[in-house]
C-alpha cells in the first residue's frame, strides 16, 4: 500500500514553495510542477492494488489516540482522482491568466485541505481540514477585490459557523463514546439521543458549506463574483468536501442515526434546490451567475442520496445500491462539467470583456471552442446522454423505480429539462447574429485559456460512453451494512 500522506504532502510543498518565490517565472513553473507531482501522487494512492478492508497509515508511527491515522476507500479514491483532474485543468487555466502572488499558495491550500479530508480516518483531522479549507477559499474569493471582498466575508461567516457546528458534534460524540477515529467510531456504542444530536449539528453545518436551501444565500455572490479560476474550484470541488462528509456520518459513522423523517426532510429541500436553482439560473442575465445558481439545483440532486439510500419499510433493497452509485456518479459528473463551465464562462467574458449575455451574441464565431466546452458540458448538466450525467441520473431513476418512490424521479426530470432551457438559452445567443466587432473591453481569444475547459466538457462525455469504471469504482464504497442497519428501528424515527 502506498502510504495516503504523500497526496498530502506534495502539494503542500508546493505551496511552501510558492509561498517563498520571487520572481513570476519561478511561481508558475513550481506551480505547473506542483499540479502535476501532486496528480501523479493520487494516481499513485489511488490505482495501487489495495487489500481487503481500508488499510489505515498512522503518521509517525503513533497509535490512535495521539497518532493521525489515515486511509482512502472507494469514495475517497473517487473524489481524490476528480480533484486531481480538476486541479491540473485548473492550474493551466491559471497559469494561462499568468496569475502570480496569492493566488498560487491559496489554491495549493485548498488542495491539500480537500485531500486531507478525504484521506483523513478520525473525525478532528477532518475539522483541521475544513479550517484549512475555509481560510484559502475565502482568501482565493476575495483576490478579485471590490464587491467581491463583501462575498468573500459572508463566505467566511458560512464557514466558520459550518465548522463551528460540526466541532460541537466532534466533541459531543468524543464525550460519549471516547473516540474519533473512524474505524472505532461506529462500533462503540453510545447514547442514541447524542448521536441525534451529533448528527443534527454535522448535518447543518455541511447544508451550510454545500449551499443546500434555504441556506444558500452564500453561494451565487461568492462564486459568480470570484476570479474565473477561483469559481470552478469554489463549485467544483470545495462543496463536494461537505457533502463527502456529510455522506460519511450518515451512512458510515453513525448509521441508522438519521432515520427515514430526516432523510426525506433533506430529500425535500434537495427537491426543491434542483428546481429553484435551475429556474433562477435560466432568469439571470450574467453568463457566470447562470453557473453559480446551477450549482445549487446540481447539489440539490446530490442531496437525494439520503432518502434513496434509506430503506423504508418492504422497499426493494436492490435499489439501495443503485441509489448510492448514482448520485456518487453524479457527483463526479458535476464536478468536471461545472469546473468546464466555469472555465469556458471565465475565457468567454475575458474574450468579450464582460460576463453579460447580451455581449455573447456572435461568440460561437469569435470563441468556437469556449462555447463548445459549455455546451458539452451542459450536456451533462441536463442529464442528456452520452454524458456522465445521464448515467449518474439515470439511476437515480432507476433507483426511485426499484425502491418504489417513484415521486423522487420528478425533480431529477424537471430539473433536467429546466438546466437544458437554460444552456439552450446561452449557446443560442452565441449564434444569435454574425460577429461584428469584439466587444469594448474584450481581450483576445486565446488556446492556452480555452483548451482546460474543452478537455474536461469532453472528459465528462468520454466517460459517459465508456464508463471508464467510475460507477464500478464507486459502487465498491456502498455501506451496504449501514443500509442494513438501518432497516430496523433506526428505519421508524
Amino acid at each position: 500500500m502506498i502510504a495516503p500522506s504523500l497526496v498530502v504532502a506534495v502539494p503542500l510543498a508546493a505551496l511552501l514553495l510558492t509561498t517563498v518565490l520571487q520572481t513570476r517565472r519561478a511561481e508558475r513553473t513550481v506551480a505547473a510542477g506542483g499540479a502535476v507531482a501532486t496528480a501523479t501522487a493520487v494516481s499513485a494512492v489511488v490505482l495501487a492494488p489495495r487489500p481487503t478492508g481500508t488499510p489505515t497509515e498512522l503518521l509517525g508511527g503513533w497509535e490512535v489516540p495521539l497518532g493521525i491515522p489515515l486511509a482512502v476507500d472507494g469514495l475517497s479514491a473517487v473524489l481524490l482522482g476528480m480533484t486531481a483532474v480538476v486541479g491540473l485543468a485548473v492550474t493551466a487555466y491559471a497559469i494561462a491568466e499568468r496569475r502570480t502572488g496569492a493566488f498560487w499558495p491559496l489554491w495549493f491550500g485548498v488542495w491539500v485541505a480537500l485531500n486531507v479530508i478525504y484521506v483523513a480516518a478520525d473525525v478532528f483531522t477532518v475539522y483541521v481540514g475544513f479550517e484549512v479549507l475555509a481560510l484559502s477559499a475565502v482568501g482565493l474569493v476575495a483576490l478579485a477585490g471590490g464587491v467581491a471582498l463583501r462575498a468573500a466575508l459572508r463566505y467566511l461567516f458560512v464557514a466558520v459557523l459550518g465548522s463551528l457546528l460540526y466541532l460541537l458534534a466532534v466533541a459531543l460524540l468524543y464525550t460519549d463514546r471516547g473516540t474519533l477515529a473512524f474505524t472505532t467510531l461506529s462500533e462503540t456504542a453510545g447514547s442514541a439521543p447524542v448521536a441525534a444530536v451529533a448528527l443534527a449539528l454535522v448535518t447543518v453545518g455541511m447544508m451550510l458549506k454545500c449551499a443546500l436551501l434555504p441556506l444558500h444565500g452564500w453561494l451565487p455572490d461568492a462564486h459568480g463574483g470570484a476570479p474565473a479560476p477561483v469559481s470552478p474550484v469554489l463549485s467544483a470541488l470545495v462543496v463536494k468536501g461537505a457533502l463527502f462528509v456529510l455522506v460519511k456520518f450518515w451512512f458510515t459513522l453513525l448509521p441508522g442515526t438519521g432515520g427515514v423523517t430526516a432523510a426525506g426532510l433533506l430529500g425535500g429541500f434537495g427537491a426543491l434546490a434542483t428546481v429553484w436553482g435551475a429556474w433562477m439560473a435560466w432568469r439571470q442575465e450574467r453568463l457566470k451567475l447562470v453557473v453559480a445558481y446551477s450549482t445549487i439545483a446540481q447539489i440539490g440532486q446530490l442531496f437525494l442520496i439520503f432518502p434513496l439510500a434509506t430503506p423504508v419499510g418492504d422497499a426493494d433493497p436492490g435499489g439501495l445500491p443503485t441509489a448510492w452509485t448514482g448520485a456518487l456518479t453524479l457527483l463526479v459528473a458535476h464536478g468536471l462539467a461545472k469546473a468546464a463551465m466555469f472555465l469556458a464562462a471565465g475565457a468567454l467574458a475575458a474574450g468579450h470583456g464582460s460576463d453579460r449575455l447580451l455581449t455573447m451574441a456572435g461568440a460561437s464565431a469569435r470563441q468556437p471552442v469556449a462555447v463548445a466546452a459549455f455546451a458539452l458540458a451542459g450536456l451533462s448538466l441536463a442529464g442528456l446522454p452520452p454524458s456522465l450525467g445521464f448515467t449518474g441520473k439515470f439511476l437515480l431513476l432507476e433507483s426511485s423505480v426499484q425502491t418504489g418512490r417513484w415521486y423522487w424521479a420528478v425533480p431529477v426530470v424537471v430539473g433536467g429539462l429546466i438546466s437544458a432551457a437554460y444552456v439552450m438559452r446561452v449557446v443560442g445567443l452565441t449564434f444569435d447574429r454574425s460577429p461584428t466587432d469584439a466587444p469594448h473591453g474584450a481581450r483576445p481569444a486565446t488556446w492556452s485559456r480555452e483548451v482546460p475547459a474543452v478537455v474536461l466538457a469532453a472528459l465528462v462525455v468520454v466517460l459517459g460512453l465508456t464508463g471508464a469504471g467510475v460507477p464500478d469504482r464507486i459502487a465498491e464504497s456502498t455501506p451496504s451494512t449501514a443500509a442494513a442497519s438501518m432497516t430496523g428501528s433506526g428505519a421508524d424515527r
